[in-house]
């Protein structure tokens, strides 16, 4: 599983940054990996919201504390599953991944918060 972890001497773009923060925390076992993919996790995060509001006015309409929510839950799914399943890791593209649990975070509705927002109305 580890020679199966991309490892990058000189990152070129933020895929291959992330990727990087990635083996650093599985291989190195560098815990600080984790907060610096963050960062530049959450600031991705915000860019893909921003270019999908220019599509969607749905998400254009969003405040900025809920896109800022979103973009951190994102970005905080992923880190979790490091945490939490030990043979997780990401092959290919990580900012594939990360744009598709932005996309996740805005438009997957569950039950529950159908059910809050039928209760807020009245």
């Amino acid at each position: 599983m580890i020679a199966s972890i991309p490892h990058f001497d000189a990152p070129q773009d933020d895929n291959e940054q992330l990727l990087e923060y990635q083996y650093q925390y599985k291989v190195e076992g560098k815990e600080n990996a984790l907060s610096k993919m963050y960062e530049l996790g959450y600031v991705i995060s915000r860019r893909y919201i921003a270019t999908e509001g220019q599509q969607n006015w749905k998400v254009k309409l969003l405040s900025r504390d809920d896109k800022a929510e979103k973009a951190h839950n994102a970005i905080t799914y992923i880190i979790a599953r490091y945490k939490r399943v030990s043979t997780f890791f990401i092959a290919k593209s990580f900012t594939a991944y990360l744009f598709l649990r932005v996309r996740h975070e805005l438009y997957y509705t569950r039950k529950i918060d159908k059910l809050i927002t039928y209760v807020d109305y009245l």
